[in-house]
This record gives structure tokens, C-alpha cells and sequence, in this order.
């Protein structure tokens, strides 16, 4: 055995020793402690021989004889002296040796268990603080069910062959996995893997001040054929991160962020608030820039109250850094990959929301600024319009390709459009005639010499549905129908106050027709280009630059005065 000086570096060479040197056939093991002159040294190479169970397999059941002139005293006051008064470790002297090792048996898989592992305790070097403890442990926990027990990833390879993580892994098996591992078995079934997701072309950030622990190499493995950026600074909120990595955030079009909830290592190991961790900090500033931005937390705390803080917050999901400091079972670690790894793939699919999000800032903004909802200070609508935009992004990120929230959320964008048509300062009935207005004033007569006829109406109209295309062009006919739709008003708009040549810019009949089937949400199958089709029309919808009124002389003439009081006299005279 090579003369080391115990600590982390020393852990992890004893650990290699061991692996390398202990074959599967040795069924004994005698260590002559006066020669090595370390009771030390022997009793920490008993504890790796032990905790080396995934690698030896049965021959770390084996028996154990410290051999030594000395007594048993030699042996204690040290930090892994609890291994003496373990099953199948003896001591000694010279003479006798080989008589005791004779009628020494090795541990079975119950014995492991409750005359090893729960007669010890290995505690962590004091060189690591709790959170990078629970960043190495979460990211090898991780790797182990999603990519396999074998890495070639160095941090992990050193943090495995340290003998409190062999510890800590121990823990986590049943006595079935402990007889499994003993009859020789390369694999167990409970660690079985997870297929990596496949994340061609996208874009991932992963912000977290310990991200050289193994979570950055294991995400990168994790999703395959991403293009993969790291922040790793520690920070206090998202203000004091640097300049690039602001710019990083903000102009990077990332499709997911994994975002760490603590970064600002261990001054943060005292704070209870979840509204005071620096990655909360950081998350509702990512979200006030782009609410579809999609993110992923990463806590090592599983209180109900933390969880609910992160999703009222904005997060899009959240993964449990397993803490060391807590034996999970094998079945909690696979719950808990799996629901990131649904997590994940919900997020990616998501991606979409960013540019969804963009439309939908820009459209609440040229609402606003162009007041088209207010009339006076007892009748804006602002405020209401602006809630239903919020409501329908809202639905729609919540959807996950449910149908009756997407057809929700589109129908809330509708409403906008719906609401828009209605304002008596867009559109106005007088004397059985209806006015486009302009600058409030009623200056295009769309329609006039209204007729009803039982529970419908006819008008003769500037504009009709050209037949076989669903839309409306500049073409005097009949308009019939049991209320003003939509579709008619808003074809008006397009025609007269943006002088389209018909009712078909940027995909309207298209869009209507949609309205149409989400007004029925179990049967309705609502895309993301329905949602982007709308939204871009809202954008030209709105926008005041669009737009460009037609000569009043196309639409009908404005009824003199006198044809006015005319009407009124025969409206009169029917009743």
C-alpha cells in the first residue's frame, strides 16, 4: 500500500489504489499495520475496500485483519476508527493471524447493511461548503440514472472516489441491490438509464456559480446536439451580474435556461425567504424581459413553500439538486430525472414563446400609446383590453398542447379585434346607414337603405364577398346577415382605412375561420401558427403607420340633410 497523507487528495489516491489493486479473487484481506506504521492509513484503506462496492462487487464483503503486536486500542481516535467494531474486521497479532483469518466470514447483503453501513458515519472533508457538496453530489446523482454509471468527466471521477460520496451512495441501496452487486453483476436494475433528449439546433444557458461541479458537462451530455453556454459567476441579484452576462441573458435567444437558486455560494446557506435568493432575483428579471423565456431552476431544497414560490414566479419547472445530506431512495432520484426530463422537453417545445411574447409586449404597446380603447375617463377599456392579452399568453403557456386552452387563449386575441370593431369611434349606425368613422367622425357610409326582414337585416353595401375566396373586395352588393359580424367590419377596415385591394391581408379570412373553430375547444386544434398568424396581424392591425384612408368618394355618398328626414319619415311611417 503507497504512503499517503490522508485529506481530499489522499481519499481520492487510496480510492484508485484500492480499485486497481483489489481483483475479484482475493477472498481475504491481511494488513500488516506495524510495517505500514499508519493505524490511520489502514483503517481508511478498510473503508474504501468497503464503500468500493460498485466496483469490487463481492470482494469488498470480504474479511478484513488488521495485524499488529499492539492492541485493539491502536486503533481508535481516528476519524474512520468506527470500521473496528464493524462485522468481518479484526485485529490481530502476528502468531495468530493466520488462525483468525480462517474462521473469519465475509459479510452477506443483510450484513452489509446493519452491521457495516449503519454502525459508521463518514462525514465530508471541511474543505467543501454544503452547497458545493449538494452541487457535486445532484450532478453525479444525475449522470448515473440518465447517462450511465460511467464518466470520463474529471470533477465527477474525483468527487466519486472521495469516500464520503461512496458513503452516501452506499446508503441509497436496498439489500437486493447489495446481494445483486455481491453475486458479481455489472448493472443493477434499479440504476438503469434514461435516453438524453435530442435538442438539435437549440440553444441552452445554464447561469450557476458552481457550474464546474459536473452540471454543465452533464446537461451538455444530457441534450444532445445543443449549443451550450455557461455563466458561472456568483452574484447577490441580477444587477450585479457582469455586463456580458446581462448581454448573454438578454440578446442570446436562448430556448431553455437552467438557472441555479442560489448564487452567491455560501452567504446564502442561512436564508429562509425564497424571495430572497439570489436566483429569484435573477428569474423574475429574466421574465420581465421575455415572459415566454423558458426556465428550469435548480434547488436543493424540496419545501412545498420554495416550489410554489418558484412557479409563481415565473419558472417553467424545477429539478431537486439531491443533497448528500439526505438519503433519497433510488425511486425518488428516477422521479425526480423524469420529471426534469419532462420538464425539459415541455420547455423546448415552449420555445415558440419567446417570439409569441415579443408580439404580444408590441401590440399592448401600440395599444396603449395609441388609446384606441379610450373615449373619456369613465369609458376606457384600456386596461381591459391589456388583461385579456395578458390572459390569453397566460393560457397559452399553460396550454401544453392542450386544446381547450389554446382555443381559449385565441379567442381572448380575438376578442381584442372584436372589441376594437364595436367602438362607436371606429363604426356608427345613423339612419339605417353605417359609417366607417374617421378621426371620430362618421366620413365613409359602408352600408345603407337597411331592410329587416324577420330576424335578419339586408343593406346594400360598398364592399361583398367575392365567391369562392371568403373574403370581401370594393364591389357594391347585398349584405345579409342577423347581426354585424367581424369578419364584415374588420374587411371594411382593411379596405378602406388601409386601401388593401380586399379583405385577405395578412391571412384574415384565415384567422376568422380559425375564431370560428375555437369557439368550439374540444374538437379544435389550435397551432402555433395560428397563434403567430394572428398576432401578426394584430401588429399591422394596430400599428398607425399601416395605415392609409381611402378617398370618401369610393365608399356611398353621405346622406344630404334632407334624405335624412326622409328616412326618419319612413321609418316612422312603418312603425
Amino acid at each position: 500500500m503507497p504512503a499517503l497523507s490522508l485529506g481530499e487528495d489522499g481519499e481520492s489516491k487510496l480510492c484508485q489504489f484500492v480499485i486497481d489493486n483489489v481483483s475479484d479473487d482475493i477472498i481475504a484481506c491481511a494488513l500488516d499495520v506495524d510495517s505500514i506504521y499508519s493505524p490511520e492509513l489502514c483503517l481508511a484503506f478498510a473503508m474504501t475496500l468497503r464503500l468500493s462496492i460498485f466496483e469490487l462487487k463481492g470482494a469488498a464483503l470480504m474479511p478484513v485483519l488488521f495485524v499488529s503486536n499492539a492492541t485493539q486500542d491502536l486503533f481508535y481516535g481516528y476519524k474512520y476508527s468506527p470500521i473496528i467494531l464493524t462485522r468481518s474486521i479484526a485485529v490481530e497479532i502476528p502468531d495468530r493471524a493466520v488462525a483468525a483469518l480462517s474462521v473469519m466470514e465475509p459479510l452477506n447483503s443483510v450484513e452489509y447493511k446493519t452491521l457495516f453501513l449503519d454502525l459508521i458515519k463518514v462525514l465530508p472533508n471541511a474543505t467543501e461548503g454544503r452547497h458545493s457538496l449538494a452541487n457535486q453530489w445532484g450532478a453525479d446523482v444525475l449522470h448515473r440514472i440518465v447517462l450511465g454509471p460511467s464518466t470520463d468527466n474529471s470533477l465527477i471521477q474525483k468527487a466519486r472516489r472521495s469516500l464520503y460520496f461512496r458513503y452516501i451512495l452506499s446508503l441509497t441501496l436496498k439489500v437486493d441491490d447489495i446481494e445483486a452487486l455481491a453475486k458479481g453483476h455489472d448493472t443493477i436494475k434499479s440504476f438503469e438509464r434514461m435516453a438524453p433528449i435530442d435538442a438539435e439546433g437549440k440553444k441552452i444557458l445554464l447561469i450557476d456559480d458552481e457550474a464546474d461541479k459536473g452540471w454543465e458537462d452533464v446537461l451538455c451530455r444530457l441534450l444532445k446536439g445543443a449549443t451550450f453556454k455557461t455563466i458561472s459567476e456568483q452574484t447577490q441579484d441580477y444587477k450585479s451580474l457582469s455586463d456580458n452576462a446581462r448581454n448573454e441573458i438578454e440578446r442570446g435567444n436562448y430556448d431553455l435556461i437552467f438557472l441555479d437558486l442560489r448564487m452567491n455560494g455560501v452567504s446564502e446557506e442561512s436564508v429562509l425567504n425564497p424571495e430572497d435568493f439570489s436566483g429569484m432575483k435573477i428569474l423574475r428579471a429574466i421574465k420581465s424581459l421575455n415572459k415566454g423565456t423558458q426556465v428550469i431552476m435548480f434547488t436543493a431544497s424540496n419545501k412545498a413553500w420554495n416550489m410554489k414560490a418558484l412557479l409563481d414566479s415565473g419558472a417553467d419547472g424545477y429539478y431537486i439538486k439531491e443533497s448528500p445530506e439526505y438519503v433519497f431512495p433510488h425511486s425518488y432520484s428516477m422521479s425526480n430525472a423524469c420529471e426534469l426530463l419532462d420538464s425539459i422537453k415541455r420547455c423546448l417545445n415552449n420555445g415558440y414563446l419567446r417570439d409569441i411574447f415579443r408580439k404580444v409586449k408590441k401590440i399592448k404597446e401600440l395599444i396603449e400609446e395609441n388609446k384606441y380603447f379610450y373615449v373619456d375617463k369613465e369609458n376606457d377599456k384600456t386596461q381591459e383590453i391589456l388583461s385579456s392579452i395578458d390572459i390569453a399568453f397566460d393560457l397559452l403557456s399553460k396550454s401544453n398542447n392542450n386544446s381547450e386552452y389554446r382555443s381559449y387563449a385565441y379567442l381572448q386575441l380575438f376578442l381584442v379585434i372584436e372589441e376594437y370593431v364595436k367602438l362607436s369611434s371606429v363604426f356608427c349606425e345613423m339612419y339605417d346607414s353605417l359609417y366607417l368613422c374617421r378621426d371620430n367622425n362618421a366620413q365613409y357610409c359602408i352600408l345603407k337603405d337597411k331592410e329587416v326582414k324577420g330576424k335578419s337585416f339586408s343593406y346594400n353595401s360598398v364592399i361583398t364577398m367575392k365567391s369562392g375566396t371568403g373574403h370581401f373586395v370594393l364591389e357594391k352588393g347585398i349584405y345579409e346577415s342577423r347581426f354585424l359580424e367581424t369578419n364584415f367590419l374588420v374587411s371594411s377596415l382593411l379596405i378602406f382605412k388601409f386601401s388593401e385591394e380586399n379583405s385577405s391581408v395578412y391571412q384574415w379570412t384565415k384567422i376568422y375561420k380559425v375564431r370560428n373553430y375555437a369557439a368550439h375547444p374540444k374538437d379544435a386544434i389550435i397551432t402555433e401558427e395560428d397563434f403567430h398568424r394572428i398576432l401578426t396581424f394584430m401588429l399591422y392591425f394596430f400599428d398607425p403607420q399601416n395605415v392609409k384612408w381611402r378617398d370618401p368618394l369610393q365608399a356611398f355618398p353621405r346622406l344630404s340633410m334632407a334624405d335624412q328626414l326622409e328616412q326618419l319619415k319612413n321609418k316612422f311611417n312603418r312603425r
